[in-house]
């Protein structure tokens, strides 16, 4: 277990699914924790869990398409924690459909989240990294930003400028001693893929099970990975292990990209 304490973690999309798992790995691994959603329901259950680990955990209402909350609540976390050290940004949407179903409303839904959010959160971060000439940035991409999927061309889109948007901006950073990575995961059980598992049944008239079990099959390792799988590899990148590593998409897709 990697040891972060007195270690300050910023995370967004803290409320759910990958984003909570991240943060609840870094508490339990002794890190203090500023857990940040747009839920505030899931985000108060989400911050009990990680006040378990007996660490400092503080919450924050957050919508990451808005530039003026991320700046007000970013600067609240910075001065509450004495400085952010890891940026760990999980925070997205999926919003599936063929592209002429999509409609422009949606499609500009999908990249103000997952493509703006990141500028966003990522600008005023670094921003206030750039002080402590450290920092750790982790942003969340996906293998459809990888490989193009169909019914899903606003969230590849997305997230595949989230990946050559983190190579930019670790060169950017480098001469200020903070690091830019991304992961890329690929198919992960999260309640937004249980969603997402309902649509494509409802489409092929078939049963969530079934289209399940048909994409577990066609992974390699034959089956989805879990949410704490992804956020150990965060763990990595938001440690000093990876001090070597920046400007890179790690993939944790079950070797899904091999074939």
């Amino acid at each position: 277990m990697i040891d972060f304490t007195d270690r300050n973690v910023f995370v967004t999309g803290a409320a759910s699914g990958m984003g909570k798992a991240c943060a609840l790995q870094f508490a339990r691994c002794g890190a203090n924790v500023a857990m940040a959603d747009i839920d505030e329901r899931r985000l108060k259950e989400a911050k009990k869990e990680a006040e378990a680990y007996g660490t400092k955990v503080e919450s924050y209402i957050l919508d990451v398409s808005d530039e003026q909350q991320v700046g007000e609540v970013l600067d609240l976390a910075w001065d509450e924690f004495c400085g952010i050290d890891v940026l760990v940004h999980a925070a997205g949407i999926v919003i599936l459909g063929l592209l002429h179903e999509l409609g422009r409303e949606k499609w500009d839904r999908t990249m103000s989240v997952n493509l703006e959010g990141t500028y966003l959160v990522n600008y005023k971060m670094t921003h206030l990294m750039m002080t402590q000439k450290y920092g750790k940035i982790i942003n969340f991409s996906s293998i459809a930003g990888k490989i193009g999927e169909s019914y899903n061309a606003a969230y590849s889109a997305s997230k595949g400028g989230v990946s050559l948007f983190t190579q930019s901006l670790a060169l950017e950073m480098a001469p200020y001693n903070i690091t830019v990575n991304a992961v890329a995961p690929g198919k992960i059980m999260t309640e937004q893929t249980e969603g997402a598992a309902r649509w494509w049944a409802r489409r092929r008239n078939i049963t969530p099970e079934q289209f399940i079990a048909e994409v577990a099959d066609s992974v390699p390792v034959k089956r989805f990975g879990t949410p704490e799988e992804v956020a150990d590899c965060v763990l990595f990148l938001g440690s000093d292990m990876s001090s070597y590593i920046t400007g890179q998409t790690v993939t944790v897709a079950g070797g899904q990209t091999l074939i």
